[in-house]
């Protein structure tokens, strides 16, 4: 994830756009979908919080990357998933997320995408 974060910051400037906190080169309309799975029986891993796409687009709505991320059901994981999917949603990076867990195991991402 930090690699496509990377590319995409390093491309805004190399179009040399003056904001820089919300880069305007990229597109406007962002997408989020959350997909919540059950859990069945033939599942092998339940250690798995949730599976990320994050999908970059260039000014003539061309796939610029795209880029999935397996987070795991651990402290660490929860903050860096919020977190990652937080920074993508703000660069202007479509996210896909199919997770076990209800939007409202994630308060942080639920506060952004309610207000």
């Amino acid at each position: 994830m930090n690699w496509l974060l990377n590319c995409v910051a390093r491309w805004c400037f190399k179009q040399r756009h003056g904001s820089i906190r919300r880069y305007p080169s990229v597109r406007d309309n962002v997408q989020f979908t959350y997909c919540k799975t059950l859990m069945t029986a033939d599942c092998i891993t339940y250690e798995r919080l949730a599976l990320a796409r994050y999908t970059s687009y260039d000014p003539e709505n061309r796939v610029l990357a795209v880029e999935q991320v397996t987070y795991q059901d651990d402290a660490d994981g929860h903050t860096e998933f919020q977190c990652q999917v937080t920074a993508a949603l703000n660069f202007g990076i479509d996210v896909a997320v199919m997770s076990f867990y209800d939007i409202d195991h994630f308060p942080f991402l639920e506060h952004i995408l309610t207000e």
